[in-house]
């Protein structure tokens, strides 16, 4: 089929942005080869795309939807997606079934991040998608796929955590991320890899911030951001770096209010000030003024501590940031 062809190309141009030159006009020719896809899948199926040509029609609007981040794309892949779904008998098409499944969570994840009050709702549908495609997966057989639904059940329960402070949703988070980490190869997938440690991290954090004076879990958090760190290099992915750099030291501040306040304090500092540096420079404009607020809180924090007047209180909490949050789908995957 033609249009298999023109998604085949588009995602030969996204595999290799990804892994070589960072070139934007790869981005903007595979674009358009899932825009033609698009066409042609419309004109030989017409507006309902029952067909079997709708799982590639979901999957060209989820690439240009993911790349561009349009929320109109975002919510026509993913009713693509499970007009799709009705057509794909599980045990005569699991693999598709699946793959259908793992691209509609990524479209409600997507969703989620831009959509405050319906966030809820996207989420948990992203998370009972991904289970549905892990009741189909072998974590041997399938190591990097089930993998993959882990990672990304674990973004979805995290961000359900956030949303209505629900510890067993952080709780199933936190083991989402573990399995995923297990079964990552990390030598041949070190960025995700260090972004499942990271958001690990995330979510361990978000549930010291619950526990009260127990450090367990802070102290955990900081040990999944320093494994991260060992693969987020400043110079390569900066924005990534600065980001585990902020969450780091926010931990760090919080884990100090309980104990061992030089030592911490200190340490969230060395921290925070290089990760505002590189917000600076790479205009995250949102990010820096979070990690301005986070020092902000240690300057105060530091002040009372050795002595010396301190400005108007700060609210309390320590900020920390969840992210980068966004799904991850192997190349291929639809």
């Amino acid at each position: 089929m033609l249009a298999d062809a023109c998604i085949g190309h588009g995602d030969a141009l996204v595999l290799a942005e990804e892994e070589r030159d960072k070139d934007v006009s790869r981005l903007q020719d595979a674009t358009t080869m899932y825009q033609k896809a698009i066409q042609l899948l419309e004109r030989e199926q017409g507006a309902g795309f029952a067909g079997p040509g709708a799982p590639l029609y979901a999957k060209a609007l989820a690439e240009i939807g993911e790349h561009n981040r349009t929320p109109e794309i975002l919510e026509r892949a993913a009713a693509a997606y499970r007009e799709a779904l009705k057509l794909a008998v599980t045990e005569k098409h699991q693999a598709v079934y699946v793959d259908l499944k793992m691209g509609l969570g990524s479209m409600l994840v997507l969703l989620a991040m831009d959509d405050g009050e319906g966030a809820a709702d996207l989420l948990t549908e992203a998370a009972g998608a991904y289970r549905a495609a892990l009741e189909l997966l072998d974590a041997e057989a399938d190591g990097e796929q089930w993998a993959e639904a882990q990672f990304n059940l674990g973004l979805a329960l995290l961000g359900l955590g956030e949303q209505g402070g629900v510890a067993t949703h952080l709780e199933q988070a936190v083991d989402a991320f573990k399995q995923a980490i297990e079964a990552m190869p990390r030598i041949r997938m070190p960025q995700r890899w260090a972004l499942a440690q990271m958001n690990l991290g995330n979510a361990l954090a978000a549930l010291g911030e619950r526990d009260g004076q127990d450090t367990s879990r802070l102290r955990q958090a900081i040990a999944a951001y320093g494994v991260a760190l060992e693969e987020l290099v400043r110079e390569s992915d900066p924005l990534k770096w600065a980001i585990t750099q902020m969450n780091l030291g926010s931990a760090l501040i919080r884990l100090g209010e309980i104990e061992d306040k030089r030592r911490n304090w200190l340490a969230a500092a060395s921290a925070l000030v290089p990760a505002l540096e590189v917000f600076e420079q790479q205009r995250a404009d949102n990010f820096a003024d979070m990690t301005r607020r986070s020092l902000k809180r240690f300057q105060d924090s530091w002040d009372s501590f050795i002595g010396l007047p301190q400005t108007p209180a700060q609210p309390a909490g320590t900020g920390l940031q969840q992210a980068p949050r966004e799904p991850f789908r192997m190349a291929g995957n639809g």
